[in-house]
């Protein structure tokens, strides 16, 4: 996972993110295995809408832990 504090000043918070939205980038950008057919640059491009939603879905997780807390 990332460490978003590596990343963000006191003034550089994410707004709340929705657990729908999550869901939707879930099934929209899935973490998948790459067909040997499909190209190099596809792949990266895929891998960078991945990464975001990853991120996305740090940032949640701690909102999640934040108002737990």
């Amino acid at each position: 996972m990332y460490n978003l504090a590596l990343f963000m000043e006191a003034d550089d918070l994410f707004p709340p993110i929705d657990e729908a939205l999550i869901k939707k980038l879930n099934e929209i950008y899935p973490e998948k295995c790459p067909d040997l057919d499909v190209k190099d640059r596809e792949i990266w491009y895929n891998a960078g809408q991945r990464s975001v939603v990853k991120m996305l879905i740090s940032v949640y997780d701690e909102q999640s832990n934040t108002l737990r807390s």
